[in-house]
């Protein structure tokens, strides 16, 4: 496990120790640890969406490019 020092101000280091004091952690490392969690989370989906819908769109894409009737059409063009 690896030692991180880190400065905050004075606003983060209030909701800090309020986050402690209501209960919902027991130490500022926990706090902090929750707070990478929550962030790799939102990371991750924001990712997958991303994937999901280049995935969606290569679909799409190949279902339009790849059109009979528009071959015809644009045929006598080229």
């Amino acid at each position: 496990m690896a030692v991180v020092n880190l400065h905050l101000d004075g606003e983060l280091m209030e909701f800090m120790n309020e986050y402690i004091k209501r209960g919902y952690a027991a130490s500022k490392s926990e706090v902090l640890r929750a707070g990478l969690r929550e962030l790799k989370m939102r990371t991750s989906t924001v990712d997958d969406e991303r994937r999901g819908w280049m995935v969606l769109s290569a679909k799409t894409m190949k279902k339009i490019w790849d059109n009979p009737k528009d071959e015809e059409v644009w045929s006598k063009y080229y």
